[in-house]
């Protein structure tokens, strides 16, 4: 096997080292590559997603030099908005389903900032990219001249650090 790190074709340390190493100590005759998307399939049934909901798939790169190899993991479009889903209906300690906008004002007022004087909007709006969709959850903080949008499965995971970033914003806009 040989490694090269840059085009010079001179090998650097890093590769020397790697050429070193004993071939895989895989004793089921399975590739780099294929050991690599069976490791990949198993964190994601170990994350809790059924193996009958994604696909893990070898495929050759865009440009194969070397024979180089690309991993494709592929979820469904329905799956991508389960997360968003579920992060945003975490509940409280009392069992319901939490309201952002609620948790928030809560938080404001135990910090004590007065949360009416602010306007706050709960947002979802979906994201299409190459790889699929996902629904961006925000909610949009508006205190006069000042505002910012902050995630809302970050806010409702500690929505006092979300008070604090609302008082560093306040104290940079007077």
């Amino acid at each position: 096997m040989r490694v090269e790190f840059s085009r010079s074709g001179s090998t650097s340390a890093v590769a020397s080292f790697l050429e070193s190493l004993p071939a895989s100590s895989s004793s089921n005759g399975l590739s780099f590559e294929e050991e690599l998307a069976g490791v990949i399939r198993d964190s994601l049934v170990k994350a809790g997603l059924p193996p009958d909901r994604f696909k893990v798939a070898l495929a050759p790169a865009a440009s194969p030099e070397g024979g180089a190899r690309q991993i494709l993991v592929s979820l469904p479009a329905a799956h991508a908005e389960e997360a968003p889903r579920a992060a945003a209906a975490e509940t409280p300690s009392g069992g319901e389903a939490a309201d952002p906008v609620t948790v928030l004002k809560e938080a404001l007022e135990k910090a004590g900032l007065d949360p009416e004087r602010f306007s706050f909007t709960e947002l979802r709006e979906p994201v299409w990219w190459p790889g699929g969709t996902y629904i961006n959850h925000q909610i949009l903080f508006e205190a006069g001249g000042a505002h910012e949008y902050y995630d809302v499965a970050l806010m409702l995971r500690n929505p006092e650090v979300t008070v604090t970033e609302i008082r560093r914003l306040l104290a940079l806009n007077g």
